[in-house]
C-alpha cells in the first residue's frame, strides 16, 4: 500500500499576501496613531489595502516566471536561446586549427587517410606524411589534403611536401564531434505568460457596494453618491497607473532580452475603467509615456553589456553613434570572428572570394561588410568617377572650376551679394539622389573626384552659396584648405535646391569614405622569387591600407584591433598608399592571387617582385 498523500497547509509567514497585510497594518498604525482605530475588513481603507495586496501578489507570481519562459517560442513550444544572444556552444567554442596536432586531426577526417604526421619547418611551411588505406589513390588524397589545408590556412604559413608511407604504432585519434544541445519543448503551463498579460484595473475587484466597478452605481443613485464614487476612482488611478506600468514592463521583457535592434514599445497607460473620461483627458492619457524612451534604450545597452562580458568583448567602443542593430550584429558574429582571427585567404580559391578572418571583422566594425575581396579603386568607377591625386587636380584641372576672389575673412566678389554658409538638413542618401548630384555638380559631370575632396568634402565650413547680381540664380562654391581659389561646383536657380543638393553631397562623400576604407594582407612567406624560394622573413606581414581615409577612421582604432587579435609571433608592418600607388598595387595583387590559385609558378615569381617593390 502506498503512503497517503496529504495537502500541507502553508505557514502564514510564507504567504506573500499575509506578509504584505501585516507590514501595511503596522505602517498605518505607526503613521496614524490614534486617528485610525478600525483595522477590520469592513473599513474602506483596509479594503483598498487588501485589493492592492492581491494585485501585488499576482504581479509577484508573474515575476516568478522561469527565465526560460521569456525565451520561449510560444508557437513552436521550444526555447530559443539564440534570439537572446545566448549562442550554442558549438559556435562559441569552434575548433581553431592552429597547431600541427590540429592539422593532423583535420586531415584524418579525409576519406582514405588512415593516419598522418604534420611537422612545421623553421620557415613556417608544413610537411605532411600520410598513411593511406590500401585501395585509395595517392594523387587524389594529396589534392584533398592540400584543399583541406588551404581552406583552414592561417596567416604567414603554407604547406610544402605531402608524402606517403608511414607505419607507426601511434594510435589514430578520432575527431569527436561536438554534441548539439537538444532543446526540450516547454511543457504546457497554466501560468499566464507575461507577454500576453493584459492589465485589469484593481477598481474592478472592489465590492459592488463601492460603485466603482464595471457595473457602476444604480440608476437612481444621488449626485452626491456618484461624486463620492468618482473621487474614489480618481484616488485609485495613481495605483492603476503604477501597476499598468509594471504590467507593460513585464510584457516587454522578451523584446528587451532580444539580440536585435528592436526596442520595447513605449509604455503608455492602458487603464480602461468606466467614466475615466470624467476624470482624465483620455487622449492625453494615451499620449503620455510612462518611461523615457532613452531610458529604455539604455536598458537595452545594459543587456548588451552583459553579453559582452559573457563573450569577453566590448562592442560599445566600436558601435559609437551607430544603431543598436549594429551592436547586436557584432555580438552575434564576434564568436565566429574570434575563431577565424588567424585565418588567411584560401590560396586555391580561383574565384578570389575567400577573405582573411581579421579583414571580415574590421570591415564589419566599419559598417562595410564584405563577402569577397574587391578592388577599392574600382569602387569609384562604379559611380563613373575617376579618383585622382590632389597634385594632379590643382596643377592641371582646377582652372576649369575657379572662382577667383580674395577679399576679407569671408569670400566676397564685387557686385555679388548674399554670400552665406550652407545649413545642415537631415537627408538620406539614395542612388537616385546620386544621379541628381551628377547632373548638378561640375566635378561629377566631368567624372572627377580628387583625394582631398574625400577628406574635406563633408566639412560645411568649406562651402558657400552666392547669389548672382543679375538675380538669375546661385553658385555653390567649395574652398579646399590650403588653397586660395574657390571652386565653382554648380549653378542653381533655387537656393533650397542648392541646400538640398549640398547636403546630399555630404552624405554621398561620407558613404564613399566608408566604402573606400580597405586593406590587404601581404604574407611575405608567399612572395616567392623566380626560383620558387621562400624569403627569410617568413613571419613578416605587411598590411596595405588606403591612405586617404585617415580622417574618417583614425589609425589608432584599427591598428589596436590588429594588435589585439593577430598572433604575437608575426612581424607586422603597415603601408598606407595613395590613389596612384593603390591602383598599381591592386593590379598586381589580384593577378598574384590568381596565379597562386592556378599554381602558375612563373607568374607568382614575377608578381611577387612587383608587390615587393610597392610594399618594401
Amino acid at each position: 500500500m502506498k503512503d497517503p498523500v496529504y495537502i500541507q497547509r502553508r505557514a502564514k509567514e510564507d504567504n506573500l499576501y499575509f506578509r504584505l497585510q501585516e507590514k501595511s497594518l503596522r505602517m498605518i498604525q505607526q503613521l496614524s496613531g490614534k486617528r485610525w482605530t478600525d483595522f477590520n475588513e469592513h473599513d474602506p481603507g483596509i479594503t483598498i489595502l487588501d485589493i492592492l495586496h492581491y494585485a501585488l501578489q499576482e504581479f509577484a507570481y508573474l515575476f516568478e516566471t522561469p527565465f526560460e519562459e521569456l525565451l520561449a517560442d510560444r508557437e513552436k513550444k521550444e526555447l530559443v536561446y539564440r534570439k537572446a544572444g545566448l549562442l550554442p556552444p558549438e559556435e562559441i567554442f569552434q575548433k581553431m586549427i592552429v597547431t600541427s596536432g590540429d592539422y593532423e586531426e583535420l586531415f584524418r577526417s579525409i576519406p582514405g587517410v588512415k593516419d598522418c604526421r604534420v611537422k612545421v619547418g623553421p620557415d613556417a611551411v608544413y610537411s605532411v606524411l600520410i598513411e593511406r588505406e590500401r585501395d585509395k589513390n595517392e594523387s587524389e588524397i594529396e589534392n584533398q589534403v592540400r584543399a583541406c589545408y588551404h581552406a583552414h590556412r592561417n596567416l604567414c604559413e603554407n604547406i610544402g611536401e605531402v608524402c606517403f608511407g608511414i607505419n607507426s604504432d601511434k594510435p589514430v585519434r578520432i575527431s569527436e564531434g561536438v554534441d548539439r544541445p537538444v532543446y526540450t519543448p516547454l511543457p504546457e503551463r497554466k501560468r499566464v505568460s507575461p507577454n500576453t498579460f493584459i492589465y485589469h484595473s484593481i477598481q474592478n475587484d472592489f465590492p459592488e457596494s463601492y460603485g466603482i466597478g464595471e457595473r457602476g452605481l444604480p440608476l437612481d443613485t444621488t449626485i452626491e453618491r456618484k461624486s463620492e464614487a468618482l473621487q474614489l476612482k480618481g484616488y485609485l488611478l495613481i495605483f492603476d497607473y503604477l501597476m499598468s506600468g509594471i504590467c507593460q514592463q513585464l510584457k516587454q521583457i522578451p523584446a528587451l532580452l532580444e539580440l536585435s535592434g528592436r526596442l520595447p514599445e513605449p509604455f503608455h497607460a492602458d487603464i480602461e475603467i468606466p467614466d475615466i473620461g470624467k476624470l482624465l483627458d483620455k487622449e492625453k492619457l494615451k499620449q503620455s509615456v510612462i518611461f523615457d524612451p532613452e531610458e529604455i534604450k539604455t536598458q537595452k545597452n545594459h543587456f548588451f553589456d552583459q553579453l559582452d562580458t559573457l563573450y569577453g568583448e566590448d562592442t560599445q567602443i566600436y558601435s559609437g553613434q551607430q544603431s543598436l542593430s549594429f551592436r547586436a550584429r557584432l555580438i552575434e558574429r564576434f564568436p565566429l570572428f574570434n575563431t577565424l582571427r588567424f585565418r588567411s585567404f584560401n590560396l586555391r580559391d580561383t574565384d578570389l572570394k575567400s577573405v582573411p578572418g581579421i579583414k571580415q571583422l574590421v570591415n564589419t566594425l566599419s559598417g562595410n561588410e564584405i563577402e569577397q575581396e574587391m578592388s577599392v579603386v574600382n569602387l569609384f568607377s562604379r559611380y563613373n568617377l575617376n579618383l585622382i591625386t590632389d597634385k594632379r587636380f590643382f596643377n592641371g584641372l582646377q582652372e576649369q572650376y575657379n572662382v577667383k576672389f580674395f577679399l576679407g575673412e569671408y569670400p566676397e566678389i564685387p557686385g555679388l551679394y548674399e554670400i552665406s554658409p550652407i545649413p545642415r538638413i537631415p537627408v538620406k542618401y539614395t542612388l537616385q539622389k546620386f544621379y541628381r548630384l551628377r547632373n548638378h555638380l561640375n566635378l561629377f559631370r566631368n567624372h572627377i573626384l580628387f583625394e582631398g575632396f574625400l577628406k574635406y568634402g563633408m566639412n560645411p565650413t568649406c562651402f558657400r552659396s552666392v547669389w548672382l547680381p543679375d538675380k538669375t540664380g546661385y553658385l555653390l562654391l567649395y574652398k579646399h584648405p590650403g588653397q586660395e581659389e574657390w571652386i565653382n561646383l554648380g549653378f542653381f536657380f533655387d537656393k533650397q535646391r542648392l541646400i538640398e543638393t549640398c547636403n546630399h553631397l555630404w552624405a554621398f562623400i561620407e558613404k564613399l569614405n566608408r566604402e573606400s576604407f580597405s586593406f590587404y594582407f601581404i604574407e611575405h612567406l608567399l612572395l616567392l622569387d623566380n626560383e620558387q624560394n621562400h624569403p627569410e622573413e617568413h613571419n613578416k606581414l605587411t598590411i596595405v591600407i588606403t591612405g586617404w581615409v585617415d580622417h574618417y577612421y583614425p589609425r589608432e582604432t584599427y591598428l589596436r584591433i590588429f594588435e589585439e587579435r593577430l598572433p604575437i609571433h608575426l612581424d607586422i608592418h603597415y603601408q598606407w598608399l595613395g590613389v596612384e600607388e593603390m591602383k598599381a598595387f591592386e593590379e598586381h595583387y589580384f593577378k598574384w592571387r590568381s596565379a597562386w590559385a592556378h599554381n602558375d609558378k612563373q607568374r607568382i615569381g614575377e608578381l611577387s617582385g612587383k608587390i615587393k617593390e610597392i610594399t618594401g
